[in-house]
């Protein structure tokens, strides 16, 4: 029998954690440990781990012990993840945060997978809920992209399982600053190096947009880290003339910059965005360059039928945008391709996933 490992991160979510934890102890699959690493909480969110671990011996608790100053230095989630790596004795390994819950039958039906023995990734179906004042609000299920190596944007590190062994050749999760909103995304980009995700057509797990998460209060122009400790969000001057805050996708917009095509004299850039709020395609995209200047701007209106197919909402195919700007727009150097949704009544831009470089 496969033994199960869950690496469960915490950070200052009492009631939170608690039901994360609960929903691993409910686990319809017998085999399992579960791998606590709380990222230096408050004493009542360490004192409420203390306890549990104590009367539970399938349960393991680290503290990663984590300086203020330090604590934007990395992708937090990652370091408490590769915390966690040297102590596992499972055959197979999954992930789990603190304001999220896992479904019971979540392991019996991935180890049920793994008994192919050339599969190494599994990936199952997400309920992402937003919540208001603690009130379900709204909801949606991630759709399963089947058999894939392009799990970024569709796949969740909540709802994913693979074998121990590929952390041997991974060497664990990027903790890269950069990620730090999306760390998952590095780590599947080592995966994809090597193996394919395969699909489990279930409900594997609930992940949680709440008033006090980061997606939303990213969303609202919240920043969850102190003024001054992440660069990585300076707008671009002509932008910053556009808009008060920038948040990164997913938040209440998702999508992608996916195509860039490089001519003599011109570049044309396209890619689709999604609304989550509402379903629908997103308005208006504005393409910049690392921050310096506005290189074009583009409507979301062309047919995107692999985007209405991977939702299943026929609402959703006029998600695609494009457009061409003049080469000449860029200096000579290294230049970074960016695509960013802009909500102009809120006066907010919400960076889309996926950037080109390219030296000009």
């Amino acid at each position: 029998m496969f033994k199960v490992t869950c690496i469960l991160t915490s950070y200052n979510r009492p009631v939170g954690v608690q039901e994360a934890i609960v929903s691993v102890q409910a686990q319809t699959y017998p085999n399992w440990e579960l791998i606590i690493v709380d990222d230096n909480s408050d004493s009542l969110t360490q004192s409420i781990l203390k306890d549990i671990v104590s009367k539970d011996q399938r349960c393991k608790l680290i503290q990663s012990g984590v300086k203020e100053e330090d604590r934007f230095k990395t992708t937090r989630y990652a370091a408490c993840i590769n915390m966690a790596i040297p102590y596992i004795t499972g055959d197979l390994v999954t992930y789990l945060t603190d304001d999220d819950i896992y479904y019971p039958q979540r392991f019996e039906k991935m180890v049920e997978l793994f008994k192919n023995n050339t599969i190494h990734v599994v990936y199952g179906r997400q309920k992402v809920v937003t919540l208001t004042n603690g009130v379900p609000t709204n909801f949606y299920i991630r759709p399963l992209v089947g058999i894939t190596r392009s799990p970024e944007n569709y796949v969740d590190h909540n709802s994913f399982m693979h074998r121990r062994s590929c952390l041997d050749i991974t060497q664990g999760w990027d903790v890269n600053p950069d990620l730090w909103t999306h760390g998952d995304i590095g780590f599947f980009r080592r995966l994809v190096r090597y193996w394919d995700f395969y699909p489990l057509d279930f409900v594997t797990d609930e992940h949680r947009l709440h008033e006090n998460g980061i997606g939303l209060l990213m969303a609202r122009g919240e920043k969850p880290w102190k003024k001054g400790m992440d660069p990585r969000f300076a707008l671009a001057s002509e932008l910053h003339n556009l808009v008060d805050r920038i948040v990164e996708s997913p938040s209440d917009v998702i999508g992608w910059l996916d195509v860039v095509k490089v001519e003599e004299t011109q570049i044309t850039v396209s890619g689709w965005a999604r609304d989550l709020f509402t379903g629908k395609p997103a308005q208006e995209v504005v393409i910049v360059n690392q921050g310096n200047n506005i290189l074009a701007y583009a409507k979301v209106t062309q047919p995107r039928e692999d985007i209405a197919a991977h939702f299943n909402n026929r609402r959703m195919l006029h998600s695609g945008w494009s457009v061409t700007f003049k080469r000449n727009l860029l200096p000579t150097g290294d230049h970074s391709l960016l695509a960013y949704v802009l909500k102009r009544k809120d006066r907010k831009a919400i960076r889309l996933l996926g950037e080109f470089n390219l030296v000009n």
